[in-house]
């Protein structure tokens, strides 16, 4: 029995062999278990296609076709052509996708780098307007609480609109196509043609602002303005502006009163201080009021020559520091107020109108009233003097004239033929 046991311990030449091939042989199915597997997950090689210069190229990876082209200066480019390979239409696809690679050496040899700007996006050439705007401090720029980071962030008026449609956009992405549909969306949801084009501006301000830097060299093609509407034509009689008036309450008829009589913008008015950092910008004996440059929309300061009524009415007033003209609900009263007076066309900004064509009617010159009512463009300026009809009755009673003197000469002319052939 002993022997037996040694016997089974020791390992034979036979067994030996017999252990070495059945390794072999599971080692041999394992290579061969891995080959056909490493076989069927090897994919076939993408296809290419040779252009003019370059190639088209399948990128498994997309599902558009690439370009795969080198600049005159030697540098490789692969970037995506934007043509979706359709079933069935793949030649159609190839030849898209080499016209588009035609023009990129077309541009190329017009000195256009199309690698430059190829990662910028919106939020890129957002942010280089809004940092124009702070470096030159434009009164546009403002600072706007955003709920979801608690911080307060600078805005244009209108960019939020932008910010809705354009986030997260390539700008090479942002053709005129695109500027198009962002132009239908505006109009599905109510707005005006003035508001869109400002809209649009604003958009362009950005592509020309990363074009002064550097960071593109050309902009997209921009589609053409909306249709305005004519401006509004809005006016108030003076005996609206009394029957108005009459109807608000007492505290707030100084501020109406200086925008009926002066034109002033209500933001500004709203600003006038007794004193403005140690300057009196109220000065009741010589009955004007100075609205310093830092006050004013267009930074330019000027002065607002007050009349008697209203110099009665501020000297009943005591110097305060706070503003010299009450504006308390002033909006909700005036809405009230107009109501009452049944006078309900009448806006606020109406005011402002009235008050460019009253001066001009009473023969105040136009570069003096520009300058009460802060108006520097001449085109806006012709627009707020709605009721300047002074100079067109000057210019018919100087027709008429013109006709009555040449009826008096072809009279006299007759008169005298006719004495000549008398006497002859």
């Amino acid at each position: 029995m002993a022997g037996k046991e040694k016997t089974l311990g020791v390992i034979t030449p036979r067994r030996l062999r017999d252990a070495t091939f059945i390794c072999h042989t599971v080692v041999t199915a394992a290579e061969e278990a891995v080959n056909v597997e490493a076989l069927a997950e090897k994919k076939p090689k993408p296809r290419r296609w040779r252009a003019d210069k370059g190639c088209v190229y399948e990128n498994p990876q997309s599902a558009y076709l690439w370009l795969d082209y080198r600049t005159p200066a030697g540098k490789r480019v692969r970037e995506s052509s934007g043509v979706k390979v359709a079933p069935k239409k793949l030649r159609e696809a190839i030849q898209k996708a080499k016209n588009i690679l035609a023009q990129r050496f077309e541009s190329i040899g017009q000195g256009i780098d199309s690698t430059i700007g190829k990662g910028l996006r919106y939020e890129d050439i957002r942010k280089d307007l809004l940092d124009r705007y702070e470096a030159r401090g434009f009164r546009s720029l403002k600072h706007k609480l955003n709920k979801e980071t608690g911080k307060k962030e600078p805005t244009v008026w209108g960019m939020i609109h932008l910010d809705k449609f354009f986030a997260a956009w390539k700008v090479s992405a942002i053709t005129q196509a695109a500027i198009r549909a962002f132009v239908e969306t505006r109009k599905k949801d109510g707005a005006e043609g003035a508001t869109i084009n400002r809209n649009v501006g604003l958009l362009q301000s950005m592509f020309r602002t990363a074009r002064r830097s550097g960071k593109l060299q050309t902009i997209p093609e921009f589609p053409e303005q909306q249709k305005v509407n004519p401006p509004r034509q809005g006016y108030c009689t003076p005996e609206q502006f009394l029957l108005i008036r009459s109807h608000l309450p007492e505290n707030l008829w100084p501020l109406l009163t200086l925008l009926y009589y002066t034109g002033v913008r209500i933001g500004e008015a709203k600003k006038i201080m007794w004193s403005y950092d140690g300057f009196p910008q109220v000065d009741l004996k010589k009955e004007q009021i100075t609205l310093l440059g830092v006050l004013t929309k267009n930074g330019q300061p000027r002065v607002l020559p007050l009349t008697d009524e209203l110099v009665d009415m501020l000297k009943k007033q005591s110097e305060t520091d706070g503003p010299v003209f009450d504006s308390t609900n002033f909006r909700k009263e005036f809405a009230a107020a107009k109501a009452k007076a049944k006078c309900a066309h009448v806006l606020i900004h109406d005011f402002r109108r009235s008050a460019v064509s009253n001066l001009v009617n009473v023969g105040t010159s136009e570069t003096d009233t520009m300058q009460i009512s802060g108006h520097r463009s001449r085109t806006v300026f012709d627009r707020y003097n709605v009721r300047n009809t002074t100079r067109l009755h000057d210019a018919m009673s100087r027709v008429e004239k013109s006709h009555s003197l040449v009826t008096v000469r072809k009279l006299n002319t007759r008169k005298s033929l006719k004495a000549r052939s008398s006497v002859g």
